[in-house]
């Protein structure tokens, strides 16, 4: 009997210690709380330099997300597409032989769901003639009917029209230029065929495009994608990739994900998305976001310095009055735990407030976009402005935001731990007595 009411003495003694120290934190939370307001132009002072911190950062990859987006999507309308599937062989060796069947190819991109374009390609080098001058260039043949409805350079025809039957031809403005090439003329492609024989069409030239790439512009010709596999001896389902197109780049991403996870039929196909169609964009993007980051760690690095030093004079204003704390009983962990919340409370407050404005910074121009500037776009060729967008969409930057949150409070409980040590060191008649 001695044994029960021992134990239940014991289990009582332990439910108390709980709510002992539930209440003791709780309380070490107000006074931190109130100890945040002590002094208000120095909190908010410190809790500005994080909000302009998480700003800088969540806004400004924000930002860059949106314009590069919006670049990648141009880039890849201009004429890779947002994802490809090619024969295994093609990327590194393209010849006329690596070809992939047009129907399983295009079964694998439309099965997904996410493309909302879907259209084979077959594409080589060739001899272009129009008169008695020639020069190299490189033919493509594709589907006009689908391409039309995406494609950047449909859009971009300066003279004529763009494909819509057989026999006919579109070329670049400086490869006309350098033919003495125009509207109506005919065009004759010499290249070697699948066969190893002569490659040998005559096209009419109905369209003239301007892309605002050099080498598109002196290089290409497009053709139908029958007339090509005619001219190079290809068999009907042949083509050299297949190319798809979303709404979105995320869409894109999803789609070639799961048909490269999707075993079909078990044939070995190479499988792009358009990060490994557009290498030089994703290199500009990740240079940007490396910038952004720099500048960010760096003003974080501004920001923990202001924290240590606000703690630091903070401990000395408060030194008699920790002295007397410590003189009453209060364990110095117990001190050093009420400046760690008021530290994490600065830090939550800076960080609320700081997603707050960028929330109403970024979510109207995600929704009504941004005009670049008359003088910027006077800064650019004519050429290289009409691929940019009439207005400039920002995406929400969750990765920035978490980012942003750990840093920030990582910094801020490190930068507050390091003037609090001191209170280890303290005695209380000393403190009491010193002279603040």
């Amino acid at each position: 009997m001695s044994e029960i009411a021992l134990g239940q003495k014991e289990q009582n003694f332990a439910n108390r210690t709980k709510a002992d120290s539930s209440s003791i934190l709780l309380r070490l939370v107000q006074i931190s709380w109130r100890n945040v307001w002590r002094n208000r132009r120095r909190t908010l002072l410190t809790a500005g330099g994080i909000i302009f911190a998480v700003w800088l950062l969540v806004f400004m990859r924000s930002f860059q997300g949106g314009v590069f987006a919006q670049m990648a999507d141009i880039s890849a309308r201009a004429m890779p597409g947002h994802a490809q599937i090619q024969h295994p062989l093609y990327e590194e060796e393209p010849q006329v032989e690596h070809t992939v069947r047009e129907s399983l190819a295009e079964s694998r991109l439309l099965q997904t769901g996410r493309f909302d374009f879907v259209s084979s390609r077959v594409q080589g080098s060739a001899i272009l003639s129009v008169g008695d001058k020639s020069t190299g260039g490189f033919v493509l043949g594709l589907e006009p009917k689908v391409e039309a409805q995406w494609s950047g350079l449909a859009r971009n025809i300066k003279t004529g029209a763009y494909l819509a039957a057989d026999g006919e031809a579109v070329i670049g403005e400086a490869l006309a230029r350098n033919l003495g090439a125009k509207l109506g003329d005919d065009l004759v492609i010499l290249g070697t065929a699948k066969n190893g024989g002569i490659a040998a069409h005559a096209a009419t030239i109905v369209g003239i495009f301007r892309s605002g790439s050099t080498e598109l512009d002196r290089t290409l010709v497009q053709i139908p994608v029958g007339d090509f596999r005619e001219a190079w001896s290809m068999e009907a389902e042949e083509a050299h990739m297949v190319v798809g197109v979303s709404t979105a780049l995320l869409d894109s991403e999803e789609g070639i994900q799961i048909a490269r996870n999707d075993p079909g039929e078990g044939v070995d196909l190479n499988h792009l998305a358009w990060q490994d169609l557009l290498p030089d964009v994703v290199q500009l993007t990740e240079m940007k976001d490396v910038s952004t980051n720099f500048m960010f760690y760096f003003i974080c690095i501004i920001v923990v310095f202001s924290v240590v030093n606000a703690f630091m004079m903070l401990i000395y204003e408060r030194t008699n009055e920790m002295g007397v704390l410590l003189a009453l009983g209060m364990r110095p962990h117990q001190l050093l735990i009420q400046f760690q919340v008021e530290a994490f409370l600065i830090s939550s407050l800076g960080l609320v407030l700081g997603f707050g404005l960028t929330a109403i910074t970024v979510w109207p121009l995600m929704e009504y976009g941004m005009t670049l500037p008359q003088e910027l776009l006077e800064s650019y060729p004519p050429d290289m402005v009409a691929m940019f967008p009439e207005r400039l969409h920002p995406t929400f930057n969750w990765e920035a935001m978490r980012t942003a949150t750990v840093t920030i409070l990582l910094g801020v409980q490190v930068a507050a731990l390091i003037p609090s040590l001191r209170i280890f060191g303290m005695r209380p008649i000393e403190a009491i007595r010193a002279e603040n």
